[in-house]
């Protein structure tokens, strides 16, 4: 499968793969390389145990995406929309949040920082089970 990644407003290609079976497999090499999806449109991607330690998707739609079992550690989210994503059993511990929306997201069973709270858009958040660090 060939892969684009559109601007969420632009529409505009801001990156083009070559050939792989998922849109995870593309993200998770990409991310792993230094790419950067600033503002990306990913609206319902499956990251469902994915290694995206690092990644840079400030302002990005994540809108419905799943992160079950994903490490996002260290990975900058910064006013993202992460409205109605799944987050169940996901690292996300030293992640930058701020100004994320994280409407109606699940967040059980997480591992985060007490100080990522900060500044989090947390409507609606279901928060069972999360393992919290420096509280």
């Amino acid at each position: 499968m060939r892969i684009k990644i559109r601007h969420k407003t632009t529409g505009k290609v801001i990156f083009f793969s070559g050939e792989y079976e998922s849109m995870r497999e593309c993200l998770e090499k990409a991310i792993g390389d230094g790419q950067k999806f600033k503002e990306a449109s990913l609206r319902d991607v499956d990251f469902a145990g994915a290694n995206l330690r690092g990644a840079h998707l400030d302002g990005a739609d994540l809108t419905g995406a799943d992160f079950a079992g994903a490490n996002l550690d260290n990975a900058s989210l910064e006013g993202a929309v992460l409205a109605e994503a799944n987050f169940f059993e996901t690292d996300l511990t030293e992640t930058f949040l701020e100004g994320a929306d994280m409407t109606n997201a699940c967040l059980s069973e997480t591992r985060m920082l007490a100080k990522d709270l900060q500044k989090l858009d947390l409507k609606v958040v279901e928060l069972r089970d999360v393992t919290w660090r420096g509280t």
